[in-house]
């Protein structure tokens, strides 16, 4: 099943009540590790719904349980650079406790520690887009910004077409 499928299937069985929230990781002056934060920046300006909430955390995964504390989320999804062997730009949809140890952004805390500490039950996943480089000083290589806009290209139009 394809990564669209799977979160089509995830956005449709998500449960009513409470906030979706995405959380863009990574830190834009690394090439690749920056997709998380490219992504969500984009999608909080191009979704305007009272059920959504984005935010462009970057490598300050430390900020997460107050932001999840604060809300009643439904569903968590974060958006990240990974290294799970696949080719540049493909990307995958797991969820966050199958994430750690193949996200590559530099954030030092595993996301799992932090939504545990959040004390928030809400399910998480990740959309993780395999990187090419994650050197300083790099810009986001054209597969995965290819990879980058199909994601948010997708999310703007399920998350428009299924307003609540």
């Amino acid at each position: 099943m394809s990564w669209r499928e799977e979160l089509e299937k995830l956005l449709a069985r998500t449960p009513e009540g409470g906030e979706i929230v995405f959380i863009g990781i990574g830190n834009p002056l690394r090439g690749d590790d920056g997709i998380g934060v490219w992504i969500a920046e984009r999608l909080k300006s191009a979704i305007r719904r009272d059920d959504v909430e984005v935010f462009p955390i970057g490598d300050r995964v430390d900020l997460l349980p107050r932001i999840l504390r604060e809300r009643e989320p439904r569903l968590i999804i974060f958006f990240d650079a990974a290294d799970f062997g696949g080719e540049a730009g493909e990307v995958k949809l797991m969820p966050a406790s199958e994430a750690s140890g193949r996200t590559v952004s530099t954030h030092d805390i595993p996301i799992e520690l932090m939504l545990k500490i959040s004390g928030v039950g809400a399910p998480a996943y990740v959309i993780s887009v395999q990187a090419a480089s994650i050197a300083f000083g790099e810009k986001l290589s054209q597969r995965v910004l290819k990879a980058g806009e199909k994601i948010l290209e997708f999310l703007a139009e399920k998350l428009s077409a299924n307003r609540s």
